[in-house]
């Protein structure tokens, strides 16, 4: 066995202890404390490469900065600073012997014996492991012991810095990517903002060309369909106030939607009571505006044409999951059915027509009976197809 060997495999292994036992953090300070030890040394540095090319050393032992009267004292070194005997090591990637007084800036501490060993992984430039400012001068064997040191941290040092850089480039892409989402959410939120703003002016515009026109039928489907654009502008409008704007609260959605159309009927408010059952389900508004034009149309039917003549009773609005997983979404009355939009062989009124196209846009399927007051139900799957 060569002579210092033994010292050497110590050395190695009391740095590979440091290595698999202390985080990031106390890494180079335990290693270049096991260095110093080793070369009988004051004062050293373990530093590393960072991705910008610059040596950083947080290992610089703490009375370097104790001593130093430099006023820009630092551990970050970019490359074009890099001067004297260690610029050299790391420019040539070689070692640098020196037991002569060095010269160093103002303020500096006096170095008057160093040792620059670069660490050099797959012939990149990693780190710098130096020692300085033994009392006895360094000699060949230091050389040989510091060099032997560096090619052992070499792998290991290059595998930490790897997975740091990965894993600053992964926080960096999903910080991006972030930055990216909440962009995307702000026009979102905009987009649906100007979509309910647009259609309150087209309800508007509505309401100003029907100013002056007494014709009841015509009075009457211009309400109708203000109402249906209310009910499509009251998803956008949700989704703008939501904090998850990608889903509308169809609970939610359903008692506003109720709550406007018996402000359009107030001659039905106390004489009809209105129940909601709606389970809690957040939809796309791809699947909710449907929905909503689906109620605008069957509780207007019903608040219309169910109660006759003063005649009380109660709607009931019930969202339910089926055993087969899809939605039944209905609306059920105890009034006198929908005689005024159907009646024997006569075709179905719009409201009714606009609801069975809404159930084949959702993919569902409907069901209407209007025996015992009205039953209106529409099955459909979570997600639109």
């Amino acid at each position: 066995m060569p002579v210092g060997s033994e010292r050497m495999l110590a050395i190695h292994n009391r740095i590979a202890d440091v290595f698999l036992t202390v985080g990031d953090d106390e890494m180079y300070e335990k290693v270049l404390d096991v260095v110093l030890q080793a070369l009988d040394s004051r004062h050293g540095v373990f530093g590393y490469i960072d991705p910008e090319g610059s040596l950083v050393c947080p290992s610089m032992t703490r009375d370097i900065f104790e001593r130093c009267q430099m006023p820009d004292s630092k551990i970050v070194f970019p490359a074009d600073s890099w001067r004297g005997i260690w610029g050299e090591s790391l420019r040539t990637m070689q070692s640098v012997l020196s037991n002569s007084p060095g010269s160093v800036p103002d303020g500096h501490i006096a170095i008057n014996r160093c040792l620059f060993v670069p660490i050099v992984d797959r012939e990149e430039l990693i780190g710098l492991l130096a020692v300085a400012n033994r009392d006895t001068d360094y000699g060949e064997s230091d050389r040989v012991l510091m060099e032997s040191v560096a090619r052992r941290i070499g792998p290991i040092l290059h595998a930490r810095l790897a997975r740091d850089t990965e894993e600053r480039e992964r926080l960096s892409a999903e910080d991006s990517l972030q930055r990216a989402l909440g962009e995307k959410d702000a026009l979102l939120r905009e987009l649906h903002h100007r979509v309910k703003n647009n259609m309150a002016v087209i309800m508007s515009m509505i309401g100003l060309q029907g100013e002056g026109i007494f014709h009841r039928e015509t009075v009457d489907g211009m309400n109708k369909i203000k109402g249906r654009i209310r009910a499509m502008a009251l998803a956008h409008d949700q989704l703008y106030y939501s904090a998850d704007f990608r889903n509308v609260d169809l609970g939610t959605y359903a008692e506003r939607l109720t709550d406007a159309l018996f402000q359009t009927h107030p001659e039905q408010v106390g004489r009809i009571d209105l129940e909601t059952r709606i389970a809690d389900v957040a939809m796309t508004i791809d699947l909710a505006i449907p929905c909503g034009l689906i109620l605008n149309e069957l509780i207007g039917n019903s608040l219309v044409h169910a109660f006759p003549n003063d005649r009380r009773g109660e709607i009931v609005v019930a969202l339910d999951r089926c055993e087969d997983g899809r939605f039944e979404l209905a609306v059920t009355d105890n009034g006198v059915g929908f005689r005024e939009d159907i009646g024997g062989d006569q075709p179905r009124g719009l409201g009714l027509r606009l609801v069975e196209l809404l159930a084949k846009q959702l993919g569902g399927e409907l069901d209407m009976s209007w025996d015992d007051g009205a039953d209106a139900r529409v099955r459909f799957a979570p997600e639109s197809e």
